[in-house]
């Protein structure tokens, strides 16, 4: 072996052994991008590297802007992918969201209901109190 082959296996060796932080960052945005879960960390946990790993993936899960510079290519090739399923998302939070509503119209008109009730009841009370003193 020569020396040029000697080093080249050594950093190889060394970037396997000390994985670059931004790079464990990256795969963990770029991982939740593609849906595959969090608990796919492939990272010892307590690490430094596991905790990259995290923070890009909850990262990419809400749809922040990534901390280092990610292959901007996979990312708009995931998002490509995921848009049907976040405009499903959208549109199934939207639906939740008027049916709330609608309820919470509906409870407020029974309230209000409820109210001219017992108002009239109290008020026929009274009349009938009136008329037989």
């Amino acid at each position: 072996m020569n020396y040029q082959q000697i080093q080249a296996h050594l950093k190889l060796h060394i970037e396997h052994q000390f994985p670059n932080l931004e790079d464990c960052y990256s795969e963990g945005y770029e991982n939740s991008l593609n849906s595959i879960g969090e608990e796919q960390n492939p990272y010892t946990p307590g690490t430094t590297e596991h905790q990259q790993y995290s923070d890009g993936w909850w990262a990419g899960f809400y749809g922040e802007e990534p901390l280092y510079g990610t292959s901007s290519v996979a990312i708009e090739q995931t998002e490509a992918a995921n848009a049907p399923t976040r405009i499903q998302a959208k549109a199934a939070i939207d639906s939740i969201k008027a049916k709330a509503s609608s309820w919470k119209q509906a409870i407020t008109y029974r309230v209000f209901a409820l109210g001219a009730a017992a108002i009239v009841a109290i008020m026929g009370y009274q009349l009938v109190d009136l008329a037989f003193i």
